[in-house]
């Protein structure tokens, strides 16, 4: 299994998904109105995924998969 995780500012994740057939498995805001956090898997595995206030001081929310 292959995962791709963290703070994707301006990279756009159909790019991602269409060079390399990852899944893009975060799908709720992280920042505000925006997606910036991602997590990209090479196969489905993972049953849930929540997006949860962080627990260190952080404009981020944090994901949980």
């Amino acid at each position: 299994m292959i995962i791709v995780a963290g703070d994707f500012n301006t990279l756009n994740s159909d790019d991602i998904v269409s060079r390399t057939s990852m899944l893009s498995i975060v799908n709720q805001p992280t920042r505000g109105p925006n997606c910036l956090d991602k997590i990209f898997v090479n196969e489905s595995s993972y049953d849930g995924v929540k997006v949860v206030n962080s627990a260190v001081k952080s404009d981020h929310k944090a994901i949980v998969a």
